[in-house]
Formats: structure tokens, sequence, C-alpha cells
């Protein structure tokens, strides 16, 4: 007499084999979305170059909008929005600003008005951008100290701030 059905050794083989190619795709998109915010923080440290270039230039301020509502930024008549599911934002408990974190951040944009101002002579405004996923798993920063001379520096959050190279 024959039984029809699966062995326990098989069961648990292709349960393994589920549990393994789950492991890697949830590992697959968490290194996706980290680079997509990636990218977008580096995409507005070169806006933010560009129009300190440009001040230089041409001896007029130019300024860059943040719209954290609509997760966009303008920058001389263009908008750049943020890719999906990357927003400006914070996770709680988050402590800024990234080089001197003595404080619980409160706000995805530190810059007067929400605005990154460049000046005729490359100063750029002081100030910090958060920027972090829809679960909140990742923070990454881009700041500007006070300073004489501007330096733009991007950290990201991994239980404390890591300046990024």
């Amino acid at each position: 007499m024959k039984k029809l059905g699966f062995t326990l050794l098989e069961c648990c083989t292709v349960c393994a084999l589920c549990i393994v190619l789950l492991t890697l795709t949830w590992i697959n998109f968490s290194c996706f979305t980290t680079s997509l915010i990636r990218t977008d923080l580096e995409l507005l440290q070169t806006v933010c170059l560009s129009a300190q270039q440009r001040a230089l230039n041409t001896h007029k301020p130019q300024v860059i909008t943040i719209d954290v509502n609509r997760n966009t930024y303008s920058y001389n008549g263009n908008t750049f929005s943020l890719s999906a599911g990357i927003r400006f934002g914070i996770k709680q408990g988050t402590k800024g600003p990234p080089a001197h974190p003595k404080n619980l951040v409160t706000t995805s944009c530190t810059f007067v008005d929400q605005k990154i101002v460049c000046s005729i002579n490359g100063i750029i405004s002081s100030g910090t951008l958060y920027l972090t996923d829809d679960k909140q798993s990742t923070v990454y920063a881009l700041s500007n100290a006070v300073a004489e001379v501007s330096h733009l520096r991007l950290y990201v959050y991994r239980d404390t701030w890591q300046a990024l190279l």
C-alpha cells in the first residue's frame, strides 16, 4: 500500500529554503533603501556645492528652499523630489547636531526658514537637514557648522553619528 504525502524532512527542507530566500530578499531591500537615502543626500550636497559656486561666480546669493512636507527642495527654478520611500525626518530619540549630539532632534531641518543660503563670499548658512526612510530605520544628515569657511558634512546615524567619507 503506497501512501501519498510529504515526509517531515521534505517539509523542513522546503521551509528552510523559503526562510533563506526571504532573508536574502530582506537584506537586499534594506541595502537598496540605504543606497537611495545616501544617493538623495549626495544629490542634495551637489546642489548645495553648485549653489555655492554660482554665488561666488555671479556675486549673487543663492537659495535652496526645503519643503519638508512635500519632501522636495528647489533651487534655480528646479524642484527636486526625494526618492519614493525617503523623506525629510528623524528617528525618535536621535540626538544632534551630528558634530555635537547633546539635545534631542525635534525637526528635520534646522536651516533658518528652511532655506540653505549661499552668500556671495561662498559661506553656506549653518544648519542640518535629516533624511530617513519611511520606517525610520536609517537616518542620514547633511550638516554645515558655523564657520568662516563652509564645509558640508554627511553623516549616518547608527546609535551614534558617524561621518561619511
